[in-house]
């Protein structure tokens, strides 16, 4: 089922992998799917074209928001916050995207001391589960 359901979006995206457009990711557990597992689940070419098309939201927001800044159309804030790295992005992905992101935009982050949010996948909705998940979002 995942199989034909991943050839599918490859098909679906073909005309434009053709035009060469990029496929932003913006949920980290699905970009990491697209770049790395997809491929390994399936030889189909036109899937390996999606996982090299596929970035993260923020790799390809960076660059455009640090012209945008150095231009003076933004003007970073000064504002602090704590932040949580979503766990695909910490195991498999590049969270130094995500944090030179925020610092462009003038966010001094500083990230939580625990590392799960308790909510991946469908661990946070599955039978028996709610209690330590709610223990966990509420560190």
């Amino acid at each position: 089922m995942t199989r034909r359901a991943l050839e599918h979006t490859a098909k679906v995206m073909r005309p434009y992998l053709d035009r060469g457009l990029p496929v932003i990711g913006v949920e980290p557990s699905c970009t990491v799917m697209l770049n790395s597992e997809a491929t390994e689940l399936s030889p189909n070419p036109d899937l390996a074209r999606l996982a090299q098309a596929t970035v993260p939201f923020s790799e390809f927001i960076v660059p455009r928001i640090k012209e945008q800044v150095d231009a003076g159309t933004i003007v970073p804030g000064d504002v602090s916050a704590l932040t949580q790295v979503h766990c695909h992005e910490k195991s498999l992905g590049d969270p130094s995207q995500s944090a030179q992101l925020l610092d462009a935009l003038g966010v001094d982050e500083e990230h939580i001391a625990t590392g799960c949010c308790g909510l991946a996948g469908n661990w946070g909705f599955e039978k028996g589960h709610a209690e330590v998940s709610m223990g966990l979002g509420e560190r």
